[in-house]
């Protein structure tokens, strides 16, 4: 399919309104958040496909700043975090897109600009104080779970006391603070990730281009990554205190970045043998639904290092 031409006159400002919308709609409707937080900044980008680099970036700071000026007139300045987050990634991704950078280049990038900017706002928040930021964030998701999973100690499941539940909740929060900034960091690479494929599909299918390539399935992870991992590992099973704390996050995290390497690797063998896009889904849904699944995929990610186990090749092959 030739590239379609650049939009113009009713037609861009029908997309610009819509960017400002997708940006806006999760303050109006907090139930969308989620979705939206996943396909938001993607779907800006395929908007705007077709401008000239400076007019898109114009584009999207004109769309947050009306997203903004919204939130505050209407909603008392309610999602103002989550509008300028979207923006910058859809920016990001605007500029990624022209600059033709890669999959993993743009999405390495993408989880760096979000992780410095969340630690920015939330640091902005705590009046520069990074330690009493980080203190606000762990209370705010602590008591969150408390009131999530609170109700239960009124009505506790059969078989259980009031206090069991209580334990069980308490149980559950240390656990959470503990393994947070390893959720976190899986958090940020899933929204970046997601866009990412959501701003490929749409500028793919709207104006006809290939972009942030390779496709998936030949997509391969730097091989300087599986030290940190084995360092993980060693401070996982044998670090004390903060040590240990230290390589418990990093090896979720990590684990989840091997998790994706062995995604491609599957999906590259499921191409070769034609596998019909259905049964592609149902197998990618039952694995997801299996923590052993998810973790056999992560091995095979973590072997695709050292083995060519896709079309990506041996160790010295670079993506």
């Amino acid at each position: 399919m030739p590239p379609r031409p650049a939009p113009r006159g009713l037609d861009a400002g029908l997309r610009l309104a819509a960017v400002a919308g997708v940006f806006l709609v999760p303050a109006v409707a907090p139930p969308l958040a989620g979705v939206l937080q996943l396909a938001g900044a993607g779907a800006a980008a395929a908007w705007l496909e077709g401008w000239r680099p400076a007019a898109a970036i114009r584009g999207v700071m004109a769309a947050v700043g009306a997203a903004l000026l919204a939130s505050a007139l209407l909603l008392g300045g309610r999602g103002g975090l989550w509008i300028l987050e979207t923006g910058l990634l859809a920016g990001l991704l605007l500029r990624a897109r022209h600059l033709a950078w890669s999959g993993p280049r743009a999405l390495w990038t993408a989880v760096l600009v979000l992780a410095v900017s969340l630690a920015f706002f939330l640091a902005l928040g705590s009046g520069g104080d990074a330690g009493q930021a980080w203190e606000a964030l762990c209370g705010e998701v602590g008591r969150g779970l408390e009131s999530s999973f609170g109700v239960l100690s009124n009505r506790p499941p059969p078989g259980l006391t009031p206090e069991e539940v209580q334990a069980e909740v308490a149980a559950l929060r240390a656990r959470t603070l503990h393994f947070l900034p390893g959720i976190l960091f899986l958090s940020l690479f899933t929204v970046a990730l997601a866009n990412l494929f959501v701003a490929r599909l749409l500028i793919h299918r709207w104006a006809g281009r290939e972009v942030f390539g390779p496709a998936f399935r030949l997509w391969r992870f730097p091989e300087a990554l599986v030290w940190p991992f084995i360092a993980a590992g060693l401070l996982s099973l044998y670090g004390r205190g903060g040590a240990g704390a230290v390589g418990d996050n990093l090896l979720l995290g990590l684990g989840g970045v091997y998790l994706v390497q062995g995604l491609s690797v599957i999906a590259f063998h499921m191409e070769r043998r034609r596998v019909p896009g259905y049964l592609r889904w149902g197998f990618y849904v039952l694995l997801s639904l299996q923590w052993y699944g998810l973790l056999s995929a992560a091995a095979l990610g973590l072997l695709h290092t050292w083995f060519p186990l896709g079309r990506g090749g041996g160790a010295g092959d670079t993506t």
